[in-house]
């Protein structure tokens, strides 16, 4: 009995396992059918755009080829920018996009269109092949031309709008620059015309007049103190002079120049003594009577003496005559320093003003050329600034023409056949 039931038990669940079996088999033939109708039903749109290796320009080329590492880097960037979230959200509001309904059927729209959109450059060319495989042809064509467009839109259209912005930026910037310009211009000819030199060799012929007049002016200056100091040292040495001529000696050589040139000794004494002592010679030679002879003798004798001692006297005389003279002189030559000095000190002092007005004037000139010197160096940077502002200006009004790197040469179109 029981190997009766054990028997029946087996053949249950070799049945059992036959019908899992089959089962099995017919879910798996039937997964496998259902994917490749699934696969079989899909359709694949694509577009295309042509993108330049190198910056189209009109009439201003760049210097300089574009490498191609820098193009291959700037076709992955298209890529990367083509699915960036702000463009496949753009691409997400257009009215026929929404018609879809994507965001209904799919939690994350952005994030599903992200994996959903393919693009690359096929044979590393410059063409960019934009595609999107989809069950609907139409929602594929629909979805495909919607990023496109707003890649075009958001990304190359908006190169552009940079460009115009950039030369609105420049347009405003020039006509400020040129305010500032003639701003500069009027600051300029009003500084020279307040310091009388609008052009720069004639205020350089200024700048160096003036110098020349300051140093003439010191040169005068320090001759006066020099002069000045010089009398001071010569009046002190003349106010000492009276009390050492006190016991001042007259040489008999100036004495005798002083005799030659007095009319009493030379015209009177000198005279009479000469008389006399040739009558005393003439009574000692005739040889007359011995008293009479030698009374006129003494007589004469005493007319000698009496003359010597008058010219004794009178040399004296003119010893103390030559004392006050040079006494004299020397309070002449006191007051003659003191009045100079007087009048070397005044000048001085006139001299002194006029370094400082010099150098006054020289400063006022010197600053004056410096600072016209700035304003003019100032105006001719604005000049430049100005001048560079308006060859990019010109150059931007010309280029902003110019076709864009990035074209569209072809918008998907609905598929027709399978993939």
């Amino acid at each position: 009995m029981n190997s009766q039931q054990s028997s029946r038990r087996s053949r249950v669940w070799r049945k059992t396992l036959l019908y899992l079996g089959c089962f099995a088999v017919v879910g798996f033939l039937a997964a496998v059918g259902w994917a490749a109708y699934d696969w079989a039903t899909k359709h694949t749109a694509q577009a295309y755009l042509r993108v330049a290796a190198r910056e189209r320009h009109l009439v201003f080329p760049a210097v300089g080829d574009t490498a191609a590492s820098e193009f291959e880097i700037f076709k992955n960037t298209q890529v990367q920018l083509l699915k960036s979230p702000f463009v496949l959200t753009a691409a997400l509001r257009e009215p026929e996009v929404r018609k879809l309904k994507v965001d209904e059927r799919h939690y994350d729209p952005v994030g599903w269109l992200a994996d959903q959109i393919r693009a690359d450059f096929p044979g590393k060319a410059e063409i960019m092949e934009v595609r999107l495989t989809s069950k609907d042809p139409k929602e594929a064509a629909t979805l495909v031309n919607a990023v496109v467009n707003a890649y075009l839109t958001e990304v190359v259209n908006a190169v552009r709008k940079e460009r115009e912005n950039h030369l609105n930026q420049l347009e405003n910037l020039y006509s400020k620059k040129e305010i500032d310009v003639r701003q500069q211009r009027a600051v300029l000819k009003k500084l020279a015309e307040e310091f009388g030199a609008s052009d720069p060799k004639a205020l350089s012929i200024r700048q160096q007049l003036a110098l020349e007049q300051y140093a003439q002016a010191q040169r005068e200056f320090y001759k006066l103190r020099f002069d000045f100091r010089q009398t001071q040292r010569e009046l002190k040495v003349r106010e000492a002079t009276p009390e050492a001529l006190k016991d001042l000696k007259i040489s008999e050589a100036d004495l005798d120049n002083a005799a030659r040139s007095d009319p009493v000794t030379t015209q009177v004494l000198f005279p009479m003594l000469a008389h006399l002592k040739q009558q005393l010679l003439e009574v000692q030679v005739t040889g007359a009577k011995p008293s009479e002879s030698a009374e006129y003798a003494a007589r004469l004798q005493r007319g000698v003496q009496d003359i010597e001692q008058q010219l004794a006297q009178r040399r004296e005389e003119l010893r103390e005559k030559l004392r006050e003279e040079k006494a004299a002189a020397v309070k002449a030559e006191i007051q003659r320093l003191q009045a100079q000095l007087a009048v070397t000190g005044e000048m001085e002092q006139e001299a002194a003003k006029e370094v400082e007005k010099k150098k006054v004037e020289a400063e006022k000139v010197i600053s004056s050329s410096i600072e016209l010197e700035m304003e003019r160096t100032r105006l001719e940077q604005l000049d430049q600034m100005l001048r560079d502002i308006a060859k990019e200006r010109d150059q931007l009004k010309v280029e902003i023409n110019a076709a864009p790197r990035v074209n569209l040469i072809q918008p998907a179109e609905v598929p027709r056949g399978k993939e």
